[in-house]
């Protein structure tokens, strides 16, 4: 319970305001100031509508005051707006949500589950537009910032987001689908999706430059696959497995894969090579990265309630209420020249919460 506590006074209380009021600090006098972007609107300049009209009056108060007249906003008011803006998305997400969360988590039928993602993300929509909302009126106090109604933007981007969960897309039966086709889709999701855009647009500028780990792997047996080399996500087959390998964006190496009841094909060995189903009862593949001082291998894996049985029988119990698929997400890094390093532990802890990120977006774009 202690933890509890200190982890949301400390990190989400202390920390969201740090982090937030940081980037406010940086970015609302030079976007709404005298000099921004917002100053040069004409419509209303000066003479602006009642929700950011310009006030010449006293300074606004915050936490720590505006020294003088001085036109530039300062750290101490963007903490005290953001720690009180907090106070909304305390009531709503860790008060009311606590207090709805067996309406929130209730049922499993198409209707119940309906209702409480409506419930859910009208909550997080009205927690979110509120922390804008307070924060719009602190900006908008001081009397050197122009045109701050645009702060108010993101709740109109906000509601559209929460409009489109009205109509929620068709399921795919992911029961139906054999783990080669799910590990497919998951390997999509998982280097297509938009927390890996940044990445891939890194790694396609050509600026870092990674050697394959599997090097010399062409395949001498027939009808085995040729690795693949991918730059575009849409090259990223929906069905199949990439084969063993293939790079992804340069940096990523398919270095073993494995299906449930299913041979695969081996370009390191001469013939083919059977795993033992006893040991290995999932399916994964495998992506190795890294050079120099930083390396590691993320896999991507399919669990079934009872992989023993095969692919076909449980596909044809994917209607029964007892089945279930798990898809898991194992990673590990290290430096290949055991060198130990403030610089590359930081990298560590970053990567664990990145990766988990992308696990997340691919498991969103699965269906």
């Amino acid at each position: 319970m202690n933890g509890l506590a200190i982890a949301f006074v400390f990190l989400h209380y202390l920390g969201v305001s740090l982090v937030i009021s940081t980037i406010m600090y940086f970015t609302v006098g030079r976007i709404f100031g005298p000099n921004g972007p917002a100053a040069t609107i004409s419509e209303w300049r000066g003479t602006r509508s009642s929700l950011g009209r310009m006030r010449r009056r006293a300074p606004a108060q915050g936490l720590f005051g505006l020294s003088g007249d001085k036109e530039h906003v300062e750290f101490g008011y963007c903490f005290d707006i953001s720690a009180r803006a907090f106070f909304t998305l305390y009531l709503h997400l860790y008060v009311l949500q606590f207090v709805l969360l067996p309406v929130l988590t209730r049922g499993t039928g198409t209707s119940s589950n309906f209702l409480a993602t409506l419930l859910g993300n009208t909550l997080y929509l009205s927690a979110f537009s509120y922390y804008t909302y307070i924060s719009f009126l602190g900006y908008s106090n001081l009397p050197f910032l122009y045109h701050t109604e645009l702060i108010l933007l993101p709740i109109v981007i906000m509601g559209i987001l929460w409009f489109s969960t009205l109509f929620p897309g068709k399921k795919l039966p992911l029961g139906q689908l054999s783990d080669e086709e799910l590990l497919a889709r998951f390997t999509r999701g998982f280097f297509g999706g938009i927390v890996f855009a940044a990445e891939r647009f890194i790694l396609a500028s050509g600026l870092t430059q990674q050697t394959p780990l599997v090097s010399g792997a062409q395949p001498t047996n027939y009808g085995l696959s040729l690795p693949k080399n991918i730059w575009n996500v849409a090259e990223i087959p929906l069905t199949t497995l990439l084969p063993l390998g293939s790079i992804l964006f340069g940096a990523f190496q398919v270095t073993h894969s494995h299906l449930v009841n299913k041979t695969r094909l081996n370009p390191t060995s001469e013939g083919l090579t059977k795993m033992k189903t006893a040991e290995e009862k999932f399916s994964y593949i495998d992506f190795g990265f890294g050079d120099g001082n930083f390396a590691g291998c993320h896999r991507l894996s399919v669990h079934r309630n009872d992989s023993s049985k095969g692919i076909e029988s449980v596909a044809k119990s994917a209607d029964d209420h007892d089945s279930m698929i798990e898809f898991r997400l194992s990673f590990f890094h290290c430096n290949p020249r055991g060198d130990e390093s403030r610089l590359i532990t930081m990298l560590s802890g970053f990567h664990q919460i990145y990766a988990r990120l992308l696990f997340t977006d691919a498991l969103r774009l699965l269906c």
